[in-house]
This record gives C-alpha cells, structure tokens and sequence, in this order.
C-alpha cells in the first residue's frame, strides 16, 4: 500500500496556528499551541512531557504534524469546537457520536457541555419567512440522544430523552441509527406503554356517561398535559 496523500485543511490551513495535527486519511489541520492545551487536558499534559530536546512541541521533531487516529472529518469538527474563532456546526446524527468519542478521548469537556445543552435546546429557525421554532435534537432523535446519556454518563440528558421517547411520535422511537443501547431502550418502551395505560385510562373515564355529571369539565390544555 502506498502512503498516504495529505493535504492541508482549508478550516485551519498552515499560519493559523503553530502545532499541527494530521488525520488518518491525510489531512493536515494547524491550531494554536496553547489553545489545544487550554481545551483539552490530553495535549496539556502532552506538551508538558519533558523530552530529549526541551518540551514537546518545542523540538525540531515536534514540528512534524501529530499523527491522530481519527479521519479528517472528525478531526476539523472537533477542533471546530474547541476554537472559539469558528462557529460551532450543529448536532448531526451521523458524526454526533464519533465527536463525543474524540472528545471522551482526549478530555475536552466543552464539546460534552453543548452537547447537553443544545440538545434539550429548542434551535430559531434561521429562515425569517418561516418564523418558527425547531424542535431539540432529544425531540426528534431519542433514541440517539438516549444512547449517548448512556454511552458518555449524562443522566440529566438521560432523563430528557426517555421522556421524550415515552411521547414521541412511533417511527421517532424506532432504532435507525447504527448506535442505540438495548437496556435503555427496553426501558423507554416500557414507560411509553405505561403512559399509554394512564391515557387509555383516562380516555375511558372522560368518554362514560355516567361519570360526566359528576366530574368537572376537562379543558382541552389540561387534558394535553396529561399526556406530556
């Protein structure tokens, strides 16, 4: 096998910082030294370890880019995060769990921060003819959600997605993605059927006659809540 062609990231092209980073597939991304040392405490530490001829990233060795395990496209999305000057891209279902993997790996918090945050967070929608509101990625992803609480230990975001799988509409709860976790699946189906019991319930003691005369009047927003 021949080696691997690189090129250079037009994200964080050569000049935009001092330490570079290459990908698995050959993809060369350039940062700020004491960037990537101040969000991750992996390259805190790295850069710390005192070698032959100073301090990593200080020696004529260290000015070859950092190989990294990870392809191009997780690596610019990761580093995408952690660089204040860059926007942060939104959640995608399909590289949301190998960024909170790199992450996890290299102990940059901030990254699982937002990631708790925005996905309970309801997005504007950016189109002003529209003027409406999206709904969270834990709405209309819950069992991706649910499996990264699992996978990365966020209970809070836990807790979102199971109620979210307990109402949300039945192909939203359907495993689609190649990631899910089967015990935390198995419980957000087991309280989707209880609440289902309660609303059966309910439904049978609002639709018999015989009850109608002797309970209140159920307004059409109370009688929503109870299914929330």
């Amino acid at each position: 096998m021949g080696e691997t062609v690189t090129r250079d990231s037009t994200v964080f092209p050569p000049g935009y910082g001092d330490f570079a980073l290459e990908s698995s597939d050959g993809l060369i991304c350039y940062l700020p030294r004491h960037l990537l040392a101040y969000m991750s405490e992996t390259f805190r530490d790295m850069f710390s370890l005192p070698t032959g001829q100073g301090q990593v990233g200080h020696s004529n060795e260290s000015q070859r880019p950092l190989k990294l395990a990870e392809p191009g496209e997780i690596l610019e999305l990761f580093l995408q995060n952690i660089d204040p000057k860059q926007s942060t891209p939104p959640i995608d279902q399909s590289t949301i769990v190998p960024l909170l993997e790199v992450a996890q790996k290299y102990q940059a918090s901030t990254i699982t921060k937002w990631f708790e945050e925005e996905a309970t967070l309801k997005q504007e929608n950016a189109n002003p003819s529209q003027r409406s509101t999206l709904e969270p990625f834990t709405a209309t992803h819950p069992v991706l959600t649910l499996y990264c609480a699992v996978r990365f230990n966020l209970p809070n975001t836990g807790r979102f997605a199971l109620q979210e799988f307990a109402r949300c509409p039945i192909p939203r709860t359907l495993p689609t993605e190649t990631h899910f976790d089967i015990p935390s699946y198995l419980e957000g189906s087991r309280l989707r059927e209880i609440r289902g019991e309660q609303f059966d319930r309910r439904i049978r003691v609002l639709a018999n006659p015989k009850n109608v005369s002797h309970q209140r009047v159920t307004c059409v927003d109370c009688t929503t809540s109870l299914v929330k």
